[in-house]
């Protein structure tokens, strides 16, 4: 209990604010979002630079658990970040002796019109 504490604290104080959006809700929450640099290229759809920068606009998102923000698979909902609208690839829950502690997910940039077309 003390490991998820400590996680949720730093995701108030250090996280970015970020929506959670459906069509009949709004939730705020705090997390963690940077750019995907994932080296054996899983989630990238085999595209990267030189660099290993990818320009497919992927991102990986640390969460809190209790949002729930594998909903926002573009069909049921959105999430809202830093001015980017974005939608789920994949996520998977974090667990620390059978509790689990915090939500790792790949996402990756929407357009406005992928957006309004949902």
């Amino acid at each position: 209990m003390l490991t998820k504490q400590i996680l949720e604290k730093a995701f108030v104080k250090y996280g970015s604010l970020m929506f959670l959006e459906t069509e009949n809700m709004r939730i705020g929450f705090n997390a963690f979002l940077q750019p995907l640099r994932y080296k054996n290229k899983m989630y990238l759809s085999n595209v990267s630079t030189e660099l290993s920068y990818n320009s497919t606009r992927k991102f990986l998102l640390i969460s809190p658990v209790g949002v729930g923000v594998d909903i926002a698979d573009g069909y049921a909902g959105i999430i809202k970040a830093k001015g980017l609208s974005l939608r789920i690839d994949h996520s998977e829950l974090v667990y620390f002796k059978n509790e689990p502690v915090y939500c790792w997910s790949i996402v990756h940039v929407i357009d406005k019109e992928d957006e309004n077309a949902d």
